[in-house]
């Protein structure tokens, strides 16, 4: 058997042109395409399987034969077939939405097993993108700003068959990769001042970022263009408890209205300090932009707490207040 694989990467459609050209009469009889050759008896039954284990046979895959330019499509065995074709050098052009085009050379009149397997790569697939900045204010140093770039990717060879996920932004001729989170196919990055030309983060504000994933036969996909929209600089502000204040087991947290000249709603996080160690215990987000305090619906044992108020707009875009601290005897 002669089977040589060769990844072209070109569209299928392309292909199609041939059909397109009137073709010449086959009265000589030593053109391949004369009725005695097409006689030949010479068949080829192939299997398109995907590329990984298990190796699964792939149905509704469009099959171009050359130079015959003839067509099949798989059946639910992932089989095509090809009757009564030429003998010595042809190719195989396998197509099907969600899986790389390719080209298989192979000359069929020394094939010795049926079916002969044409293994192609599931494409990785960007299912979700999303870019927002994290303005983040407290006492000591001084105020923090990221960039969060988060994605939802997925691969019909499965998840272990993507080998990177990045993010590119051109106007800085930067490339960083993501890692995983928790969920297998949901892939994060943050970045901050440091990464960026001159430590401005916010030149990143209207620039055109792609993610880019690749899988492990380098197959790659790019999103459309990302943008972040803006980074909120100024942070919303705490009125009470603060600085200690002792309270009772369901304080009242209250904070000024913040003006802004789009939506937005604020966000309440609540924080027991144990052993000087600060942890998250309660949230609230999605209050109403009219609503200035929040009321904790649980009772609070004795200790030392602080709380953030903070405003996310519809981009998610957040600026958090700095901390404001407070006791429960």
């Amino acid at each position: 058997m002669t089977l040589i694989r060769t990844s072209y990467f070109i569209s299928f459609f392309l292909m199609l042109v041939f059909n397109c050209v009137p073709e010449a009469p086959h009265d000589n009889a030593l053109d391949p395409y004369h009725s005695s050759a097409a006689e030949s008896g010479i068949e080829l039954v192939g299997e398109v399987i995907q590329k990984v284990e298990p190796h699964s046979p792939i149905s509704d895959c469009l099959v171009l034969l050359l130079p015959e330019q003839r067509f099949d499509t798989t059946g639910t065995d992932g089989r095509f077939r090809f009757m009564n074709i030429l003998p010595g050098l042809h190719h195989v052009i396998v197509n099907k939405s969600g899986f790389d085009t390719d080209t298989f050379q192979i000359i069929p009149d020394t094939v010795q097993r049926n079916p002969v397997h044409f293994p192609i790569n599931g494409r990785p697939v960007i299912k979700k993108t999303k870019v927002y900045s994290q303005y983040i204010d407290q006492w000591w140093p001084d105020p923090v700003v990221f960039i969060n770039f988060e994605t939802i990717v997925e691969d019909s060879d499965g998840m272990s068959d993507i080998e990177d996920v990045q993010i590119e932004i051109p106007a800085f001729n930067l490339i960083r990769s993501l890692t995983n989170t928790a969920r297998p196919d949901s892939f994060s990055l943050q970045l901050s001042d440091t990464d960026f030309p001159d430590n401005n983060i916010f030149s990143a504000i209207g620039k055109k970022i792609y993610f880019i994933v690749t899988d492990k036969s380098n197959s790659q996909t790019f999103s459309d263009p990302n943008y972040l929209i803006r980074i909120i600089d100024t942070s919303p502000e705490t009125i009470e408890p603060s600085a200690l204040q002792t309270v009772g087991p369901r304080p009242i947290l209250q904070w000024r209205s913040y003006l802004a000249v789009y939506p937005f709603t604020y966000e309440v996080s609540v924080f027991f300090v144990t052993a000087g160690i600060p942890v998250l215990i309660h949230y609230q987000n999605e209050i109403d932009l009219t609503v200035h305090q929040y009321q904790y619906p649980d009772s609070l044992v004795a200790g030392t707490y602080f709380w953030t108020v903070a405003i996310r707009d519809e981009l998610e875009n957040l600026s958090r207040s700095k901390e404001a601290s407070f006791l429960v005897q």
